[in-house]
């Protein structure tokens, strides 16, 4: 909007660059782990073409799960380098792990949850090698740095006010947000609404693991860990879980977002087992053949449900989502510039992003004005008056909208100006995110340079 280019087509790019970076990004991790192109080909392929993800960019929309698919591998990865790896390059977790924080929260809650299962499985591994252990610690801390400089702003906002997620209570249909038997089968992409299909090759292929016989747990625990997280994951998903009586996990909001966990194991876990199990190439690539034609029927099918809306609509809709960082008491009917003594005269503005601009020429009125942006602290105002003074103005909640209030004692008029200043506690995240991205960087340049002219002596 900003740029003049309509929604559609800036969604339409966006979506092409996210997909281009989830495929370098798997394709460069499946590699790293299986030393091998034909399973890191294998495994990008069924990553991202997994129903569970066409359906976050096809049909919900979920933007922030899009972004968090793209890094979750590198999460992977970089695990895996620090328990089983030759621990040089353990801090492609850290990227991971900074990406995905500040792309989706709660998938990075949920990794996180299987980052610990993983090292929990493998701690006997970590604590036998001092070096390993010393790098889960540097990436750990690191990635707590990443964690707090995120936080810090958050929970500025969270104390400012009452959010809709603070009173938001969807425990009474976690269990319907869950996948029934008839779902998990399914090869429907929006049939079930949010509830999508895991599809058959994620949900049958991994079972071909018990036929890789050279697979060693002692020797190389991963796939098969994966495959047991994969397995967990997609029973979280389904109704099989007593979600009724699981309140206490409604911040996850839907149990389906553990799909993207099973997406994210049985991949790599397909990957593997492909190129292990099916001896001739050509049985590889009708597989995956197979797999493509069947997915793309899926995607033939999908039917977005927005061409048909006007533009206003749809970004009225995309701006307010599910509601949860909007204030408790927020009113959209009221999203217009008025003053409060005169709430049916609409006034004029042009805005720009989060700032708005309008002239205020009133002066039979006190200075009472509400203006139509959500209020979140870090909102200021002011007034240009016709001899170019500048007057901050007092800068409110309206307490009945949960929008922006600006009044001042005097009767002025001019040049009206309401914008969003970064906070304190905002610019030192931004200053903590800053430092550490860019000595993480930094380091891996020097050691990556540094290992190139110890190769070359």
């Amino acid at each position: 909007m900003i740029c003049g280019v309509e929604i559609f087509t800036t969604y339409t790019i966006f979506i092409i660059i996210i997909n281009f970076a989830t495929t370098l990004i798997t394709y460069y991790s499946a590699k790293h782990i299986f030393k091998s192109k034909e399973k890191a080909w294998i495994t990008t392929l069924m990553y991202v073409m997994a129903t569970y993800r066409l359906g976050d960019i096809f049909v919900r929309a979920a933007l922030g799960e899009i972004i968090a698919f793209a890094f979750l591998p590198l999460v992977l990865a970089g695990l895996y380098e620090i328990i089983i790896g030759d621990n040089k390059k353990w801090w492609l977790i850290c990227f991971g792990i900074w990406g995905l924080i500040n792309s989706h929260i709660i998938s990075s809650a949920l990794i996180l949850i299987c980052i610990m299962l993983i090292c929990i499985m493998n701690v006997k591994r970590i604590f036998a090698d001092k070096k390993r252990l010393k790098s889960l610690f540097i990436a750990g801390t690191i990635s707590v740095i990443f964690a707090v400089a995120y936080a810090i702003p958050y929970f500025e906002q969270k104390r400012s006010d009452d959010f809709k997620m603070d009173v938001y209570d969807n425990s009474f249909y976690l269990y319907d947000h869950a996948s029934s038997l008839q779902e998990l089968l399914g090869e429907d992409l929006e049939g079930f609404g949010e509830k999508f299909s895991k599809g058959l090759f994620i949900l049958f292929i991994p079972l071909l693991i018990f036929k890789c016989k050279k697979l060693n747990y002692k020797e190389n625990p991963f796939i098969i860990q994966c495959f047991i997280l994969g397995i967990i994951s997609l029973i979280l998903s389904t109704q099989l879980m007593p979600w009724n009586n699981m309140a206490f996990l409604q911040i996850i909001q839907f149990p389906f977002r553990f799909s993207m966990l099973t997406t994210l194991f049985m991949s790599f876990v397909i990957g593997y087992v492909v190129s292990e199990v099916f001896e001739t190439r050509d049985a590889k690539y009708i597989l995956m053949i197979i797999f493509v034609f069947m997915v793309s029927k899926q995607l033939y099918n999908v039917n977005p449900n927005v061409s048909g809306l006007p533009g206003d609509q749809i970004i009225k809709r995309s701006q307010v989502g599910a509601e949860e960082y909007l204030p408790v008491n927020f009113e959209y009917k009221t999203m217009y510039l008025y003053n409060m003594e005169t709430p049916k005269e609409k006034m004029d503005y042009v805005q720009i992003g989060n700032r708005i601009e309008f002239k205020y020429e009133d002066t039979e009125h006190d200075f009472n004005i509400h203006v139509p942006i959500t209020y979140y602290k870090g909102y200021v105002a002011k007034i240009i008056t016709t001899t170019g003074e500048e007057i901050e103005l007092d800068l409110r909640k309206d307490e009945d909208t949960a929008q922006v209030l600006i009044s001042n004692p005097e009767r002025v008029t001019g040049n009206v100006i309401v914008e969003y200043k970064n906070t304190p506690a905002q610019i030192i995240s931004v200053i903590i995110k800053i430092i550490s991205i860019t000595g993480l960087t930094g380091y891996v340049i020097y050691t990556t340079k540094k290992e190139k002219n110890t190769n070359v002596k």
